[in-house]
């Protein structure tokens, strides 16, 4: 059960503050404890400042300082984010199959229903 260990713990990185609070609020409701973030800056300082790792990682792609698919690649390859989801509404299709295919990460298109975030979080997090 989930009960007899830390909250699974959930980063979202997304620049447009509605969409980032619905998706932190959907996140928690299904159990997660969540920080978010509306930049890379602010989401590379926190993995720096920490030596966990969260359990998932939720990113835009077009963050207004920089591509959120080279913060994940970049954490993938130190072993800090092995769970992935990429929000994007139109993006770079070709890199992100070649990242999906290669540290199959999740690609959830923008504009999504919450459910479906809620649903593709649970189903990775039951791979375990």
């Amino acid at each position: 059960s989930q009960t007899d260990r830390e909250p699974r713990k959930a980063i979202v990185i997304e620049d447009q503050v509605a969409l980032l609070r619905l998706t932190t609020r959907a996140l928690e409701e299904i159990g997660l404890e969540v920080e978010s973030f509306a930049s890379i800056k602010d989401a590379r300082a926190e993995f720096l400042a920490t030596k966990s790792s969260p359990e998932i990682l939720v990113t835009d792609v077009s963050l207004p300082d920089g591509n959120g698919l080279d913060l994940a690649e970049e954490l993938a390859q130190q072993g800090r984010a092995e769970k992935v989801i990429i929000m994007t509404g139109n993006a770079d299709f070709d890199r992100i199959d070649r990242l999906t295919a290669h540290f199959g990460w999740a690609l959830l298109m923008k504009p999504f229903r919450l459910n479906q975030l809620t649903k593709l979080v649970n189903r990775l997090l039951e791979v375990e």
